[in-house]
């Protein structure tokens, strides 16, 4: 059974605020991993970025549109942005902040 949908009637006295949303991974297909959650409302008074240290590490073709990467310093894996290192979160706690 497929749900109902809510129809809207446009409204020319509506305000609508949208979201961007940006969401960039460390690979393309079904292995897949968040690497970076971003977003922003259409006023900009609402922005959002989180960064996550993948499992894998962040291939060639990726890192080419997205310019992230992960390297080894001191051995501990560190993402990279643009070559410079960025603090990470989890996958789970950068959700409950998009959340919150």
């Amino acid at each position: 059974m497929r749900p109902v949908v809510e129809k809207f009637l446009y409204d020319r006295n509506t305000v609508n605020n949208f979201i961007i949303y940006d969401i960039e991974t460390n690979t393309s297909g079904k292995t897949a991993e968040i690497c970076q959650l971003s977003a922003v409302d259409q006023s900009s008074l609402h922005c959002f970025n989180n960064y996550i240290l993948p499992l894998r590490d962040v291939d060639i073709h990726a890192t080419r549109v997205n310019g992230l990467s992960v390297r080894t310093v001191r051995d501990v894996r560190t993402l990279f942005k643009d070559n410079q290192p960025v603090e990470t979160v989890s996958l789970g706690k950068s959700l409950e902040n998009f959340l919150s």
